[in-house]
Order: C-alpha cells, then sequence, then structure tokens
C-alpha cells in the first residue's frame, strides 16, 4: 500500500514539474483535442443549416406575397431547390452530430479509466 501511495506522489511531482504527461493522460488529451475539432465540425455545419434555413424562410415569403400565379409558380420551385438544400444541411448536421456524440464516448471512456497504480509505478520507474 505504502508503494503505492510514493508511486502516486511521485508521478503527481513529475506532472507538477514538467517532466511531460503519462501515457494515460496523453491519451485523454488526444482524445479530447478529436472532440473539440468535432464540436467545431458540429458548430460549423449548424450555422451553415440556419442560413439555408433563412433562405427557405425568405423564400417562402416571396411565394406568398407573390402578385401573379406565375410569379407564385416561379417562388414554389426556388422554394422547393432550398427546401433540398436545407435537407441536405440538416443531414450534413446529423452525422456530425453522431461524429461528435462519438468522439464524447471515447473521451469520457478515458476519463473513466483514470490512471491505475500499476501504471503511475511504471512511469515513475522508467523516469528513474
Amino acid at each position: 500500500m505504502r508503494e503505492r501511495w510514493m508511486a502516486a506522489a511521485a508521478a503527481g511531482l513529475v506532472l507538477l514539474f514538467g517532466a511531460g504527461p503519462l501515457p494515460a493522460q496523453a491519451k485523454v488529451q488526444k482524445v479530447s483535442k478529436k472532440l473539440i475539432e468535432r464540436a467545431e465540425d458540429t458548430l460549423k455545419a449548424t450555422e451553415e443549416a440556419e442560413k439555408q434555413l433563412e433562405k427557405v424562410v425568405e423564400r417562402y415569403g416571396k411565394l406568398i406575397g407573390g402578385k401573379s400565379v406565375k410569379s407564385r409558380q416561379n417562388e414554389h420551385g426556388k422554394v422547393r431547390d432550398e427546401l433540398k438544400k436545407l435537407e441536405s444541411r440538416a443531414q450534413e448536421v446529423r452525422e456530425r452530430s453522431r461524429n461528435m456524440e462519438s468522439e464524447a464516448s471515447k473521451f469520457f471512456q478515458e476519463w473513466n479509466k483514470g490512471l491505475d497504480g500499476a501504471e503511475i509505478k511504471r512511469y515513475v520507474q522508467a523516469m528513474k
């Protein structure tokens, strides 16, 4: 028991004084970086979908406000085209969201693993 405590204390000191990350810590950092990238991708896709939704709403306004049947028919085609683009953007958001959720799952699995005493002890011994 005392050896585990000493190994943990030594590993803590090593971390404090910058001897580099423990292997598990490095893995958590790597997974964390991927999670941030996926979150940024999802946010970007969501913002693009939001802009596309604004275009659809604008086209609907023109469709409803059309003066003649011909202008309404033209706008109807444009609304349909914008809706197709919106559906595509929505699919992209769903896909990126699934990717982000997958990375979040990996991150929390690594987080929950934490560091066991044996890994700390091996790391401290390697530092000697």
